[in-house]
């Protein structure tokens, strides 16, 4: 028995077999039930930039090294490949992939991302991470999902949304908006996020001029939803099987965002 490997080449080519292979009805899923205690960062070696990382969060897998990233349904990722088992070891530390070939292959939980995709891509990898966790207490309690969105966005821990929070999301934005089924260049991604970077700034500063209304230079979550009764019920219905709903509505952003980008370029 031996240990699967990942060489960087041959990435692509397995993920698409894994794509074609996969079906995306519940018959053909061998992920644990409990898929939140799968949520995280893995890899075969944390500290390797030049390894193979897979980001768990909600029912999406976000797959990067350092030529590509690859988006997809977690039931049509490589993790889901048919015939395959999936179990957790050493309190949830080591995730172990036995295929159906006989072969397996160990991951380990890794605490960040190294070398340049940790650079330009934490940030929305912590808001995958962040957003399944959100999904949990949407379920429940309706308050506290907002309370913990609020949370989410306002890094300060002010109480409020500023000028560097909403450029933040801007940059998530950014990268959710590049990265989807098809693999998508890192060094492409890295050019939008530089770009994102000087311009979400501006961007930012009109939005909150637009909706600051009791002029204190940052948004509270009641001038966010003035006159948005939807957005209160998107984040009130999120679920943990629906976490990708926020990350849907960012996509959507984007779409108005990048003309507004380009023309400020």
């Amino acid at each position: 028995m031996h240990c699967r490997q990942q060489p960087t080449i041959v990435f692509p080519a397995l993920v698409a077999s894994c794509l074609l292979a996969t079906s995306v009805s519940a018959s053909a899923q061998t992920l644990p039930s409990d898929v939140e205690s799968m949520t995280g960062i893995w890899a075969e070696h944390c500290s390797d930039p030049d390894d193979f990382f897979s980001v768990i969060g909600a029912d999406a897998v976000i797959d990067m090294n350092p030529d590509i990233v690859f988006h997809t349904d977690l039931a049509r990722s490589w993790l889901a490949e048919e015939g395959s088992e999936i179990s957790l070891h050493e309190d949830g530390e080591v995730m172990r992939l036995q295929f159906a070939d006989g072969e397996f292959l160990e991951l380990y939980s890794c605490d960040a991302l190294p070398g340049q995709n940790g650079v330009f891509f934490s940030e929305a990898v912590q808001f995958k991470l962040d957003t399944a966790e959100l999904g949990t207490t949407c379920e429940v309690d309706r308050q506290e999902c907002l309370n913990q969105f609020m949370s989410m966005v306002d890094m300060g821990n002010t109480g409020n949304i500023n000028e560097a929070d909403l450029s933040r999301l801007i940059r998530i934005t950014t990268f959710f908006g590049m990265v989807d089924e098809q693999e998508t260049s890192t060094q492409d991604l890295i050019g939008a996020q530089v770009l994102a970077m000087a311009l979400a700034p501006t961007v930012a500063q009109a939005f909150i001029r637009n909706f600051d209304y009791d002029g204190d230079g940052a948004l509270s979550l009641d001038e966010l939803l003035v006159n948005r009764g939807q957005l209160e019920q998107d984040l009130a219905g999120l679920t943990g099987d629906t976490a990708s709903g926020l990350e849907q509505s960012l996509r959507q952003q984007l779409d108005q965002l990048i003309p507004l980008l380009m023309q400020l370029q």
